[in-house]
């Protein structure tokens, strides 16, 4: 016998799949925030990876050369007219100091109370800031002392990756560490300022002092003034501390892995279980009487 069609079956099956399909884009809606700072995460680390066999390949005496480039550079900073400006061959001399691979990548730095590492860069172009974080070319480059400042920016609420999203809440005693040219410099946070874009005076070079800022918007989406968190130079590497950055992928698997499980389940329940037991029996014996399948 020729199995008759049921349309309000049909149009049931229909709606059941629209509904999974929106309950999975939905899924994906609010996990890609998540699934992209992860993959940005792996990415960083390859990038520090690649970072460090170029610095064990440099060798000692390059570093060494490198470095005392780097402190030459910041010396005759002092010497500028305007210290929050680089000009002609400042600017070309600035490029080419601390670029051992040669993609403007200068070090990076790790946030004990974020758990993160991040790459930074020469220059804050957006290219950079899109991705990582950018060193303020007129500050002191990254190689620490006295009457140094070194400042790095990033921003922060970007869809793809957190970078300084999360830079709000450093509290003064924390400490964030700078890797370059094969060295660890430790900072520990002493001052936080909300201030306007134009107002770089907490930026200066302090005679005597060796600090480094990390510089991002706020308020968080509004973007109308800068946080600047800025620490000042202890002792490196603290024994109370581990060197090596604390992961968190297994927690980004989780925060990902249980809503979407969810969703699936919820999505089998609406799609099996829109009817009740008694009309799934009475639809099964209806199509044995037509001589059909039960699907």
């Amino acid at each position: 016998m020729k199995k008759k069609h049921d349309p309000g079956r049909r149009v049931s099956r229909v709606l059941s799949a629209l509904t999974i399909l929106l309950a999975v884009g939905g899924a994906i809606l609010i996990a890609y925030p998540s699934l992209s700072d992860w993959g940005n995460g792996l990415q960083a680390r390859r990038v520090i990876a690649a970072y460090d066999r170029s610095v064990e390949q440099s060798g000692s005496a390059a570093l060494t050369e490198q470095l005392e480039a780097a402190r030459a550079y910041n010396a005759a900073m002092q010497e500028r007219k305007n210290p929050f400006l680089l000009e002609g061959e400042e600017r070309a001399r600035y490029g080419a100091l601390m670029d051992l691979s040669g993609d403007g990548l200068m070090g990076y730095v790790h946030i004990d109370a974020l758990k993160t590492d991040l790459p930074f860069y020469h220059g804050t172009d957006e290219t950079i800031l899109k991705r990582a974080v950018g060193h303020i070319e007129w500050s002191s480059l990254p190689v620490g002392g006295e009457s140094t400042h070194c400042v790095l920016s990033a921003h922060r609420g970007l869809p793809s990756v957190r970078l300084f999203t999360d830079l709000d809440t450093l509290r003064e005693g924390d400490r964030f560490r700078i890797t370059a040219l094969g060295r660890t410099l430790c900072y520990e946070v002493d001052q936080i300022l909300v201030t306007l874009p134009e107002d770089v005076r907490a930026l200066e070079i302090v005679p005597g002092e060796d600090y480094c800022t990390l510089v991002t918007c706020t308020p968080y989406g509004v973007n109308t003034h800068r946080l600047l968190v800025r620490g000042r130079r202890t002792a490196d590497l603290p024994e109370d501390e581990p060197a090596a950055p604390v992961g968190g992928a297994a927690l980004r698997i989780a925060a990902i892995g249980i809503p979407a499980l969810f969703v699936f389940l919820l999505g089998t329940l609406l799609f099996y279980g829109r009817r009740s037991p008694e009309e799934r029996r009475a639809h099964k014996e209806r199509i044995a009487k037509e001589g059909g399948e039960s699907p």
